[in-house]
């Protein structure tokens, strides 16, 4: 099946291989005794397929989910093995031309975690300032480019946030790591350690959006409608505080971030992520 024709796709045998990582909370991860994926791009994933069904007169549209990281998705996405990426996946100029995004679901910055046995070294050590993250992510240029690092940056990338972590954590050599903010701090709430802080500047920000072949113009029109009609309904407001106001499911941590003052961009109309 040609790329050009996941519409026909979907419509022919009622299925679609959709990308999720599994270890990116809220967005998307894999709790203790569930066979799928859950977390906020999930849900939006599933409500906007949901209203293609109805828009295309399907009875059903079956999600094949299949596990991606940040290092394979865009080569699973290019081969054909998921036809669209659903997750926290940075809409950037440079992605932008390779690859079509949904219009945004999501705003976020990088933010950068410290070891506090480590803090003191961080700021008067003469020696690069060592930092771990996904190999060649937004938060691993951020990083290297951001104008008020006390000293030079040596990073040791990973090929995912779950390997990224366990680094930060158990190589001693390591004092830093960058991510997205959100992610981050998940992962610092579940590791329930108290030697791991956010430092409080936010490095630069960007959107987040599903990602599809380049080709796939009409998929991409019929998913900004679906996205636009989510974010407008009043259910959305429950939808968000189950991923970002609520104790999240199997993780036992709530994340405290209202939409109102951490997402006002979210639900203004025209809100798309336009491109050429």
């Amino acid at each position: 099946m040609s790329h050009r024709d996941l519409l026909g796709k979907i419509r022919e045998q009622g299925l679609i291989h959709v990308g999720f990582q599994h270890h990116t909370p809220p967005f998307a991860y894999k709790a203790a005794q569930q066979v799928e994926p859950i977390g906020y791009s999930v849900d939006i994933c599933h409500r906007v397929l949901r209203g293609i069904c109805v828009e295309l007169g399907l009875e059903e549209i079956q999600i094949s989910p299949v596990e991606v990281t940040s290092s394979t998705r865009q080569g699973m996405l290019d081969q054909g093995l998921i036809d669209m990426e659903c997750g926290s996946t940075s809409i950037t100029p440079a992605r932008q031309k390779n690859t079509l995004f949904s219009q945004p679901i999501f705003y976020t910055a990088h933010r950068i975690a410290v070891k506090n046995s480590h803090a003191e070294s961080a700021a008067h050590s003469k020696q690069p300032l060592r930092a771990t993250g996904i190999e060649n992510s937004t938060s691993h240029h951020a990083i290297l480019n951001w104008p008020e690092a006390p000293r030079a940056i040596e990073f040791f990338g990973c090929s995912s946030i779950h390997f990224a972590f366990e680094r930060f954590q158990n190589d001693p050599a390591i004092e830093v790591m960058v991510a997205d903010e959100v992610i981050l701090k998940s992962l610092l709430l579940q590791s329930g350690s108290s030697d791991m802080v956010l430092l409080p500047m936010r490095l630069k920000g960007e959107p987040y959006g599903f990602m599809f072949h380049k080709e796939e113009h009409q998929f991409k029109a019929l998913v900004d409608q679906q996205l636009s009609r989510i974010f407008q309904a009043d259910e959305f407001e429950k939808l968000y505080a189950r991923w970002f106001m609520n104790t999240l499911p199997d993780l036992n941590f709530n994340l405290d971030l209202p939409l109102h003052t951490t997402q006002p961009q979210l639900r203004q109309p025209g809100q798309l992520g336009k491109q050429s």
